[in-house]
């Protein structure tokens, strides 16, 4: 299984959405690891879900959280892959793994400062905050771009064919209980990405 474009989805919290994402050809799943969120996994659960899935890269999602704690965390668990925030973009130079730097702002200015300033040291930018194709065009020319926001069955095709995004960012869900999952959304532009090939 192929897909049109780099996909990340983040905020697994079961086995079903990780196989799920993994067969249809998802290059990266993220786990949630701020312990106060409804979906934290812990580093049992992570296990579990990691040793079922192969062929994807497993990212570490962080808010807000010192350089410290994140390497405590990632002593732990078995990443590929660090995504923190903006507000903390200082430890991306003390980590050793790929960054994915997730940005809520979606003033231009204030992004390509940000962005350069960290510079190469970022892997790729997460953005949730675009409407319309045109605003991002010029910022995915320059930098590596995954978007996270007003993504559709109906619009996904435009965002990549209109911009040079790198990928786009989508989400997991719980399960409603062990086993029994509704895709919906996420399937839909997931089978709308696949390819021929």
């Amino acid at each position: 299984m192929a897909l049109k474009t780099l996909v990340k989805v983040g905020e697994i919290s079961n086995l079903s959405d990780a196989r799920y994402c993994a067969g249809m050809g998802v290059e990266m799943l993220g786990f949630n690891l701020n312990k106060q969120s409804d979906t934290f996994i812990s580093p049992e659960q992570f296990k579990e879900i990691t040793d079922w899935v192969a062929g994807v890269k497993f990212v570490g999602e962080f808010t807000d959280t010192n350089v410290e704690t994140i390497k405590q965390f990632i002593s732990v668990y078995a990443v590929d892959m660090v995504q923190i925030t903006d507000t903390n973009s200082e430890v991306i130079f003390d980590l050793d793994l790929p960054v994915i730097m997730h940005i809520k702002s979606s003033d231009l200015e204030e992004l390509e400062l940000l962005m350069s300033q960290v510079g190469n040291q970022v892997d790729y930018y997460l953005l949730e905050n675009f409407d319309d194709p045109d605003e991002l065009k010029e910022l995915a020319d320059n930098y590596p771009i995954l978007l996270g926001c007003n993504i559709d069955v109906d619009n996904v095709h435009l965002w990549i064919e209109e911009t040079a995004i790198k990928g786009v960012a989508l989400k997991g869900s719980l399960e409603e209980k062990p086993g029994f999952k509704d895709y919906d959304q996420l399937a839909d532009i997931l089978e709308a990405l696949e390819t021929d090939d």
